[in-house]
């Protein structure tokens, strides 16, 4: 999950292309916290 989130911050738009359910499951934990 760590890695995701690193992923996700660095690649932005390019993640949520790459993998749309991870990238979802990471804003959901990221939006609440």
């Amino acid at each position: 999950t760590e890695k995701s989130r690193s992923r996700s911050q660095k690649i932005g738009a390019t993640d949520y292309n790459v993998s749309p359910g991870c990238d979802k499951i990471e804003i959901s934990v990221r939006a609440p916290g």
